[in-house]
């Protein structure tokens, strides 16, 4: 059972296999040195479908794993500047925000194969992104490389013509 608590002193009991999507208020999956630490604390949560960890002050993706059925994922504005290896074992994940990281680049394998919609806006990429090929809708906004970006298409688009 997950305890979900309202606004004022209610809670209420809910079966966590009935859980599709859960808000997490308080840093209760960051142990104290930055570590997203949700291999430990999350065992009930199986099931999770979307995750919203942002302003949590993570600096590091590791252990989600766990969440084998998640598909989407909020990081904004925590602490990340590189993605590393975390996310490559959420093989259902199409929709990931990581904006207002610190994040400079992607590297090829980094994210996972289903992934469909990326918002990296306000991070500090300066062009190396390897993307997996099912990306439908990207956002750079705010990163060194979205002009460089937007004039390679304006380029490309203008010489197809």
């Amino acid at each position: 059972m997950a305890t979900i608590e309202e606004e004022g002193p209610e809670s209420m009991e809910v079966p966590a296999q009935r859980l599709t999507m859960v808000m997490i208020e308080e840093e209760a999956f960051t142990r104290e040195d930055g570590v997203a630490d949700a291999d430990t604390r999350a065992r009930d949560l199986l099931g999770i479908e979307e995750l919203n960890l942002s302003f949590k002050n993570i600096a590091v993706i590791e252990n989600l794993d766990v969440f084998s059925k998640l598909r989407v994922l909020m990081l904004c504005s925590n602490q990340i500047s590189c993605i590393g290896n975390g996310l490559q074992h959420l093989r259902q994940l199409q929709v990931l925000s990581l904006a207002n990281n610190s994040i400079r680049a992607i590297e090829d394998g980094q994210l996972p194969g289903k992934l469909v919609h990326l918002d990296l806006d306000y991070n500090d990429l300066e062009g190396n992104l390897k993307l997996p090929p099912g990306i439908q809708t990207l956002t750079l906004e705010g990163n060194p490389v979205s002009a460089t970006w937007t004039r390679e298409i304006i380029s490309t688009t203008s010489k197809s013509a």
